[in-house]
């Protein structure tokens, strides 16, 4: 009994750092684990049921999204991978800049067509360009706004 009662303190003193240890190392993994989950969840896209506000030009809209039941956000997006002639273009002789206008009011006219009647998503691809627009995808009738765009020669694919 007195053996017991000597050895039971130099177990523990010999034990406690080996269990501390073990938890920590579990705690680690389980820790890492949980962090890859959330980078796996916040690197997926998010679809948010939107209404129209305005339309920019080609590629750059503004939308009302619902970001939870009853609550909205009025956010500039710049949809992305594609990239639309702009309205104002800084480059190139009188012609082409003219040309290049022209082009861009058929894009945006060519957007304001295919979302006027539609219930849309936003589909936010969590990230943000350098002016501060969310970057994603308009979704409608079963459709995507960057396809079309491209399908139907509005813009051209453009990975940033």
């Amino acid at each position: 009994m007195k053996t017991l009662k000597l050895l039971i303190p130099i177990l523990v003193i010999i034990l406690t750092p080996i269990l501390v240890g073990i938890i920590h190392h579990n705690s680690l993994q389980a820790n890492k684990h949980a962090q890859r989950s959330i980078e796996y969840l916040i690197s997926q896209p998010y679809t948010y049921n939107a209404k129209l506000v305005d339309i920019i030009d080609g590629d750059t809209v503004i939308l009302q999204i619902e970001i939870w039941e009853d609550i909205t956000i009025v956010k500039r997006i710049r949809l992305k991978n594609v990239n639309c002639p702009e309205l104002k273009p800084k480059s190139g002789t009188p012609e082409e800049r003219q040309l290049e206008k022209h082009k861009a009011e058929l894009a945006k006219q060519f957007v304001i067509n295919q979302l006027n009647d539609y219930a849309l998503q936003f589909e936010y691809d969590r990230q943000s360009d350098n002016f501060g627009r969310a970057i994603g995808d308009i979704l409608y009738d079963n459709k995507r706004l960057t396809e079309q765009l491209i399908i139907s020669k509005h813009a051209v694919k453009k990975i940033y």
